[in-house]
């Protein structure tokens, strides 16, 4: 007698996502520059289902005058189910 398949368990779903991005503005002009982004997302369970931090880092040319020299405005994010 052969016994009923089991389903296996799928894979674990992705907890986490970590992205780091560079951006070239204003190509092909005297006011060319690179911007960075580096970015963190979490997807947990429950009534809160993505949770996101973008860290932006600007090249020299910044002038926002409120600005730290090294990080520019920080992003966040959630989502609720």
């Amino acid at each position: 007698m052969a016994k009923p398949a089991q389903a296996s368990p799928g894979p674990e779903p992705r907890r986490w996502l970590v992205q780091f991005k560079r951006q070239a503005t204003d190509r092909g002009t005297d006011d060319e520059s690179t911007r960075s982004q580096l970015k963190f997302e979490y997807f947990p369970d429950g009534m809160v289902n993505l949770l996101r931090l973008e860290l932006p880092f600007p090249d020299e040319k910044t002038d926002l005058p409120a600005t730290p020299s090294i990080l520019a405005p920080v992003t966040s994010r959630s989502a609720w189910a």
